[in-house]
């Protein structure tokens, strides 16, 4: 999927384990702490990755 977004010169925001949580019922995903923990990896990146975008706009 990432080599998709690559050749189309897109962004890929990099994370080091797949970025999910699992919950079988609504709110289930709220006691899911190690999928919560693992994504806010990505959320970090995708943060910094617009804030050096934005600056090289200016």
């Amino acid at each position: 999927m990432n080599h998709f977004f690559m050749l189309q010169n897109m962004f890929v925001v990099s994370f080091f384990y797949w970025p999910m949580a699992y919950g079988q019922m609504p709110g289930d995903v709220q006691s899911d702490g190690e999928g919560l923990e693992t994504m806010k990896n990505p959320g970090r990146n995708m943060a910094y990755l617009s804030r050096a975008l934005d600056e090289r706009r200016r």
